[in-house]
């Protein structure tokens, strides 16, 4: 089990399993080599440090994109564990807030319908597929997301669907926001799809609102789809606090990835052309080490930096 922590320049992914080793990717393709002990049946993780377009393994594709901080475990039993959040972070990795407009309490605030195209851009401007809104910001005191209209997410994955959840792989957190529809009039419904063209309803606000868990989960009859689109339909000034979203999925055809020999087992690591080729790849397996770490891009004065200790992987990412 798995859960995704995001702070302002900090993922920490902790692993309730033993941690084998790690080593960072910045280059399309990279290639390393782990030497096991003896055959080794292991667990593979990757951390999308930034977005991920196509990513492979020894020609396997691992998902079609990856968002930013998204990770996927790949695991002996044929299954594989998708996670991703966001916090609306206002400082996500440093970033300076364009305090452009005023929120719907006046308070200072960025619009994001009238964004300067040069300035960093929030997490959720990097990884969101379609905004169709009349109102999107965030105030200059509060990690949160302001809304009215639509927001639409894709996850494309390289693998069938089991089963999708807005909360995180713990099941102790989940997607969070503040609806008050008999108060004030908002109402917020969320929509999944595997087309983004013909949606279902999974979830709605009811009674008196307020800050409220989402308990929303894929209907049935979407299971197997390699790509789902989730819609978030809000009206006036809806609030998003937390966004999580975890998938499991049928990955029997990465299996081979987890299945090394005695000695040495060689990898290569490719994306397109357009994907940020910035990855962490992870491992737990008894008696399985890296042989060399793969050659790298150095970023001047800006380096992602790994800390490891017993059950945590902090990654730190450069600002910007």
């Amino acid at each position: 089990m798995i859960r995704t922590l995001v702070s302002a320049a900090v993922v920490s992914l902790v692993m309730q399993v033993a941690l084998a080793g790690h080593l960072k990717l910045e280059t399309s393709p990279a290639s390393f080599e782990l030497v096991a002990e003896g055959d080794a049946n292991i667990t593979l993780g990757i951390v999308a440090m930034d977005k991920l377009v196509n990513p492979h393994l020894n020609g396997i594709a691992l998902a079609g994109t990856m968002p930013t901080e998204s990770a996927i475990i790949f695991k002996p039993n044929g299954r594989a564990i998708f996670a991703y959040s966001d916090l609306f972070l206002r400082e996500f990795r440093g970033r300076d807030q364009v305090l452009n407009s005023k929120d719907a309490h006046g308070r200072p605030a960025e619009d994001f319908l009238h964004f300067p195209k040069d300035a960093k851009l929030p997490k959720f401007l990097r990884d969101i597929w379609k905004v169709n809104a009349t109102h999107l910001c965030m105030n200059w005191r509060e990690d949160i997301l302001w809304w009215t209209g639509e927001l639409i997410y894709r996850f494309d994955f390289a693998f069938p669907v089991i089963s999708l959840k807005l909360e995180s792989t713990s099941g102790k957190r989940t997607t969070v926001g503040d609806w008050e529809w008999e108060k004030v009039g908002r109402a917020v419904k969320i929509f999944a799809s595997t087309d983004g063209e013909n949606w279902t309803l999974i979830w709605q606000s009811h009674g008196k609102g307020g800050r409220t868990a989402v308990d929303a989960q894929l209907p049935p009859d979407m299971k197997g789809a390699k790509t789902v689109f989730i819609k978030f339909w809000g009206q006036n000034a809806n609030v998003l606090f937390d966004l999580y979203v975890t998938a499991e999925l049928e990955a029997r055809d990465a299996s081979s990835l987890l299945k090394l020999q005695k000695g040495i087992n060689r990898f290569e690591f490719r994306d397109a052309p357009e994907s940020s080729h910035r990855a962490f790849v992870f491992w737990e397996g008894k008696g399985v080490k890296a042989k060399r770490a793969p050659r790298r891009f150095t970023y001047p004065r800006k380096r992602t930096t790994v800390k490891v200790s017993d059950d945590e992987i902090e990654i730190r990412f450069p600002e910007g």
